[in-house]
């Protein structure tokens, strides 16, 4: 049957004028395996097997006509790029017994407007949702424990509402950022557009959590931020100005690199207080003064990248040089 299978979706990318309702709900089959409709322009619904448990990877990427899709109740595992730029994918309704989303499983999914995610998903992994840009809402269920920080880039009008059991992630008043459940660790913002304000109680703010909001031209971080991770600020191109908080301690890897519109970093704390990722040489933030430029040393360029040269300047009370 698989063999079968295989031939099918030989046969359906060469029919790409075809408009096809394929409906696998009766086949004897526990697994799809991967790339098996890959670029099968002419499906627009598909019923999956009664008692299919995995989706392989690459399944229906690809198909950039497909509206509906119709999951096994019995389906355990989604592999990564399953739906990949599925374009007019309107709608998803999970099995109960899913626990598996994979990586770039929904990426491009440019239709898909709102998800409710079963119980046992525990983790969202890189990118599964990004380029959704007509998702609005998304409900997260009580197990889920891990949000990559790239889980949801793009998702420009995205909402959270949380599974009332969850005891991992917090979310603020508008449902537009998710925290972590003591309110210290921001995890995904990706409405964030404009001048954005952070609420105070945030420690950290997570990796790759605001890369490429190529719209946020300021932003205000709290007092009592410490921590900014790796690629944080990726590609903010429009961002112009930034203020480090006296609380902050360290930069990650590449937190503001491709950052081409940042003009100016007042930095409020001591400079010898701040660590930067991959820079393990003290004694070279030690000697920086109030009017050496950071670009010169090796951790700010691990920070903020090549081709960027903002004005730095340190206004803490007590500097000393």
């Amino acid at each position: 049957m698989i063999k079968q299978l295989g031939v099918l979706g030989d046969v359906l990318r060469k029919r790409s004028n075809l408009h096809l309702h394929l409906d696998l709900s009766l086949l004897s089959v526990s697994r799809l395996e991967k790339g098996l409709f890959r670029n099968c322009v002419a499906l627009q619904s598909v019923v999956l097997p009664n008692n299919c448990w995995v989706v392989g990877s690459h399944c229906f990427a690809g198909c950039k006509n497909l509206i509906q899709v119709t999951l096994s109740q019995e389906l355990v595992s989604l592999g990564m790029f399953s739906f990949d730029a599925c374009h007019k994918l309107e709608k998803v309704v999970f099995s109960k017994k899913l626990k598996v989303i994979g990586k770039y499983c929904f990426r491009g999914c440019t239709t898909l407007s709102a998800v409710e995610l079963p119980p046992l998903v525990q983790n969202l992994h890189n990118h599964c949702f990004a380029g959704c840009t007509k998702l609005t809402h998304i409900h997260l269920p009580k197990n889920l424990e891990f949000v990559a920080g790239t889980s949801f880039l793009g998702c420009t009008h995205l909402t959270f509402s949380l599974d009332k059991m969850n005891t991992s992630f917090s979310t603020d008043s508008s449902g537009k950022l998710l925290l972590s459940y003591d309110g210290k660790i921001l995890h995904a913002y990706p409405s964030a557009t404009g001048q954005v304000k952070l609420p105070s109680g945030i420690q950290r703010i997570g990796s790759n959590l605001f890369r490429h909001c190529k719209d946020i031209t300021d932003i205000e971080l709290p007092e009592g931020l410490e921590v900014i991770d790796e690629f944080a600020f990726m590609d903010c191109r429009a961002l112009r100005s930034l203020q480090l908080p006296k609380s902050m301690q360290k930069l990650g890897w590449s937190a503001f690199v491709a950052c081409t519109g940042l003009q100016e970093v007042i930095l409020l704390g001591k400079l010898e207080n701040l660590s930067f990722g991959h820079c393990e040489d003290e004694e070279v933030l030690e000697r920086i003064s109030q009017y050496l430029s950071l670009k010169q040393t090796n951790g700010w360029n691990d920070v903020i990248g090549d081709g960027v040269n903002p004005t730095i300047r340190v206004l803490a009370e007590d500097f000393s040089a």
